[in-house]
């Protein structure tokens, strides 16, 4: 990857999101982007792959990092700020929100 490719991008917000594994159709609320809900491979995944916010929206990762990245702050486009805090932290160990990770 390149470097300007990873500068452009919120690492800190992957703490709040949970990675949506399914094939239902569905839409990014940052680019507006319908999707058709196709299987598609690991690689597409990391770029584009499906995950929700606490408040249940749902994002590209690449768009929810970039968006994170230019408005400074972890957060929703629908319904602002994510508050950071363990509660708030999903954990991809027991996929459960709360903490950010199972002992």
């Amino acid at each position: 990857m390149s470097q300007l490719y990873e500068d452009d991008e919120c690492y800190q917000c992957m703490l709040y999101v949970r990675f949506i594994a399914n094939s239902n159709k569905w839409k990014c609320i940052i680019c507006d982007l319908n999707e058709q809900g196709s299987e598609i491979s690991e690689d597409y995944n990391i770029i584009w792959g499906r995950y929700q916010l606490p408040c249940e929206h749902e994002v590209h990762i690449r768009c929810f990092q970039k968006w994170c990245k230019i408005n400074e702050m972890v957060g929703c486009v629908l319904c602002g700020p994510i508050e950071q805090v363990e509660s708030n932290r999903f954990c991809n160990q027991c996929e459960q929100y709360g903490h950010s990770r199972c002992s």
